[in-house]
C-alpha cells in the first residue's frame, strides 16, 4: 500500500471535516475536481500531484487551516484541532453540537412552568413544575453575534421558508469570514451570570 504525503493526508482530512466534497473545494480554489483528487492521492514515491504554492495557500484559506500545518511544517500542531483557534472552527463545533446533541450543556437554568398533569382523575390538573433547561452563555461578541443570527436563519430553514441550499450558502459565507479571525483569549463562563439571561 502506497504511503501518502502529509499534505495529501491533511488536505483530505481538513476537507472531510469541513463536510466538503472535492468538487466544492475545487470550485472555491479555482481548479478541477480531478486536481483535488490528484493532490489527495499524492504519495511519497512521486505519484499523484503536488499543488503550486498559490493553490496550497488557497486551499489552506478555504479550509481555515494554516499553510504550515497543511504542508507539515507545523508538526507540533495537534491533528485533532485542525483549525487552531479560529472563530470559524469554534462556531462550527457549536453549531454541530447543537444540531446533534440532545442533553449536553455547560450550565442550566430552572424555570417554573404551568403544565397539565394527569393524576388519574376525570380531568388533568394544571400545576407549577420546575423545568431545567441547558444554557450556554456567550461573552465573546463575535460568537454571540453569529449564534443570534444563526438561530434566526436556522428557524427560517426549519420552517421551510428557505431551502437547505440557501441555508448552506449563508453558513459558508458567514463562517468563511470568521475562519481567518483568530481567538486570542480564552472565554470563561461565569455561572453567576446565567441568572441574568434576558428571558
Amino acid at each position: 500500500m502506497k504511503e501518502l504525503t502529509l499534505f495529501a493526508k491533511r488536505l483530505k482530512k481538513a476537507r472531510e471535516q469541513r463536510g466538503m466534497k472535492q468538487k466544492e473545494l475545487a470550485e472555491k480554489i479555482d481548479v478541477t475536481p480531478q486536481t483535488i483528487s490528484a493532490y489527495e492521492k499524492a504519495d511519497v514515491e512521486g505519484k499523484g500531484k503536488n499543488p503550486t504554492l498559490e493553490n496550497a495557500i488557497s486551499a489552506a484559506k478555504v479550509l481555515g487551516v494554516s499553510l504550515d500545518w497543511l504542508c507539515g511544517i507545523d508538526l507540533a500542531h495537534d491533528d485533532k484541532d485542525l483549525y487552531g483557534t479560529s472563530y470559524g472552527e469554534i462556531i462550527r463545533k457549536l453549531v454541530d453540537a447543537s444540531e446533534k446533541a440532545e442533553n449536553a450543556s455547560l450550565s442550566s437554568i430552572t424555570l417554573t412552568e404551568r403544565v397539565f398533569i394527569d393524576y388519574g382523575g376525570d380531568y388533568p390538573r394544571c400545576d407549577n413544575v420546575d423545568i431545567s433547561y441547558p444554557v450556554i452563555v456567550f461573552k465573546d461578541d463575535k460568537i454571540k453575534s453569529f449564534m443570534e443570527s444563526w438561530t434566526k436563519i436556522k428557524s427560517i430553514r426549519d420552517s421551510n421558508t428557505i431551502d437547505e441550499e440557501l441555508y448552506r450558502l449563508w453558513m459558508d459565507k458567514h463562517l468563511a469570514e470568521l475562519d481567518h479571525v483568530k481567538v486570542h483569549d480564552a472565554v470563561e463562563i461565569d455561572d453567576e451570570e446565567v441568572g441574568e439571561l434576558p428571558f
